[in-house]
């Protein structure tokens, strides 16, 4: 399996999916190895193997809840920095007029480009979608 290395969300959910996959493996061979002579296996191994199964479920677990938890705060970390850099847009534009290199109507329309940026950025934040 090759993991991708363009989006952190993609490579979260790939790490996620193996984590869920290799403890279901788990919990088969588990399963598979007391089911297999069931005499052979002493207490101690059946409580043992009974507590391993159980960790592998919970890891099944917090690999679910760990999605969801992963894209809210991938989320809230996206729209913090578009609110940094929008902040960043606004004082590159009055540093330039500032400085002579722009006029104040291009300044004008280049602020009119970030406000339609925020405006659409609150849209998306209001309704809940990611991007």
């Amino acid at each position: 399996m090759r993991l991708s290395r363009a989006n952190p969300h993609d490579l979260q959910a790939e790490w996620q999916l193996i984590d869920r996959e290799s403890s279901k493996a788990a919990i088969k061979a588990l399963s598979k190895h007391l089911a297999a002579d069931p005499q052979k296996t002493a207490e101690l191994d059946k409580q043992a193997i009974y507590h391993l199964v159980v960790y592998y479920r919970n890891r099944i677990e917090r690999t679910k809840q760990a999605s969801a938890k992963f894209r809210e705060k991938y989320q809230q970390q996206t729209n913090r920095l578009r609110i940094l850099a929008l902040g960043a847009e606004r004082s590159g534009i009055q540093s330039l007029l500032e400085a002579g290199n722009i006029p104040w109507q291009m300044a004008s329309r280049l602020r009119q480009y970030i406000n339609y940026s925020e405006n659409l950025m609150m849209m998306t934040v209001d309704d809940g979608d990611p991007d």
